[in-house]
């Protein structure tokens, strides 16, 4: 698997502040309810409304060295959905996209579990390239490509 370290050891927050995306008060309280609410940083920023999609998306791939791609005009190898679930798709934040022999494309929008790409990779017999999108583009596109997922699971999901 593609190795997801960070170039930047900068968090999320502290990117935008420094790229004065936001203040240092809605970072604060951007904070606040991310204690409280457990979400994510980023979908708290977009909600607020101090940022978008594009701007956090920049951020994760600037983090991890990752590409950027709009996957909604991208061509989708179709067959290759066959493999997953809808439901593991967007519960786990990603989209395969491709396939080049033994190297999977998937977009990702948002942290990974390793484990669970993993078990992907050594029951395909692939490595993964992540490619970064935003969250709306991901859901978009899996909710348009909903028919050529399988029923159930073959990777578990965490």
């Amino acid at each position: 698997m593609q190795k997801l370290n960070r170039v930047t050891k900068k968090k999320l927050g502290e990117i935008l502040l420094e790229e004065g995306k936001i203040t240092k008060n809605q970072l604060e309280e951007a904070i606040k309810i991310q204690e409280e609410t457990k979400e994510r940083l980023g979908e708290i920023f977009i909600k607020l409304r101090y940022v978008t999609e594009e701007d956090i998306v920049f951020c994760i791939a600037s983090q991890y060295g990752l590409p950027y791609l709009e996957i909604s005009r991208y061509k989708v190898n179709t067959d290759l959905l066959s493999q997953f679930t809808y439901e593991e798709t967007y519960e786990n934040f990603f989209f395969p996209l491709d396939l080049y022999g033994k190297i999977l494309v998937v977009a990702i929008s948002g942290p990974i579990d390793e484990k669970y790409y993993t078990q992907i990779e050594e029951k395909m017999g692939v490595n993964i390239f992540f490619i970064a999108t935003t969250g709306g583009e991901l859901k978009e596109t899996i909710k348009l490509h909903a028919k050529y997922f399988k029923k159930t699971s073959t990777y578990g999901s965490y």
